[in-house]
């Protein structure tokens, strides 16, 4: 048996697709795996451009660079999604070779690819599901906001990165004035309802950049890195203003016909050095000082930490 005719059989046998043409791009072979995969028989196939099976999704650019790749570098390997012959997309990883002569033109090309959309399918799957699982692991299940999970984790996380560059971290905490005469009042399907109330407006007033987190409670937390402790105190007082505004009713408040926050703020310049729950500690000592001064206020101490 000539190589030839063994080359034959392996390029009819392998799973992958195989399609070959002339200088000018016109199909002179293609193997049975790319008639299974596309629909397209030898004969549909033969004399086309490989681009009849373009499935619009690619831009212009994206060809050029395809073909650029080619010339220069005498091949071209990626994803292409193309188009079966029953109107099927589908995705390929397809290494596409220039063949040259000992003269060093191009005589042919060759493409062998393998289709590779139920891997994609099952890959985007993963990372949808991941997604979900970290969102539903970050998430508070009450008030859908972030949880203490989250909160402590981006504590960490910030802590060490502005430590690295002498920059401000500030935290703000915030209580419900007087929630357990809520509950008892109201009761506790009405407390949730409260909550998630609170929660929705706190996460709906502040920046895009930063983040409410259920701390525990009726207690929320809201990291602000960057700003300074006049930044944060401007910040708290938009916050407890807001939850004022929303007008939540709640009779047996000693202090207001609605619902009202507390709120303690600690502006710190973090160090490594240092254990991030100091920070925690400074704004719970400040929200427990702005509780015991009548609630409904906010106190924000001073920034501790040297920045040079």
């Amino acid at each position: 048996m000539h190589n030839l005719e063994l080359f034959y059989m392996l390029a009819e046998q392998t799973t992958n697709g195989i399609i070959l043409t002339d200088a000018d791009k016109r199909i002179i072979y293609v193997n049975k795996a790319f008639t299974i995969s596309t629909g397209y028989s030898y004969e549909e196939a033969l004399g086309k451009n490989p681009s009849f099976l373009q499935s619009g999704y690619h831009d212009i650019p994206f060809y050029k660079q395809l073909w650029s790749s080619i010339r220069i570098k005498g091949q071209w390997q990626g994803e292409i999604w193309n188009k079966r012959k029953n109107g099927e997309i589908f995705i390929e990883w397809q290494n596409i070779m220039a063949l040259r002569n000992e003269q060093g033109d191009i005589t042919h090309y060759g493409a062998v690819f393998s289709d590779i959309t139920e891997r994609k399918r099952i890959e985007t799957k993963l990372q949808s599901d991941n997604k979900l699982l970290k969102r539903q692991i970050h998430t508070d299940s009450l008030t859908g906001v972030h949880n203490r999970r989250y909160f402590d984790e981006s504590l960490k996380r910030r802590w060490n990165s502005l430590a690295k560059i002498r920059s401000y971290l500030s935290l703000l905490l915030i209580d419900v004035d007087f929630f357990k005469e809520y509950n008892d009042l109201y009761g506790h399907l009405q407390g949730d309802s409260c909550l998630r109330e609170a929660a929705s407006v706190l996460a709906m007033r502040l920046p895009r950049s930063f983040r409410v987190c259920r701390y525990g409670g009726e207690e929320f937390a809201v990291l602000l890195p960057g700003l300074s402790a006049s930044e944060t105190y401007s910040m708290a007082e938009l916050l407890r203003e807001s939850v004022h505004q929303h007008a939540i009713p709640h009779s047996h408040s000693k202090i207001s016909d609605r619902i009202t926050v507390s709120i303690g703020g600690a502006t710190v310049v973090p160090k490594l050095s240092v254990d991030p729950e100091h920070l925690v500690q400074l704004a719970d000592e400040a929200l427990y000082t702005a509780k015991q001064n009548g609630r409904n206020r906010i106190l924000c101490l001073p920034v501790t930490g040297d920045r040079s």
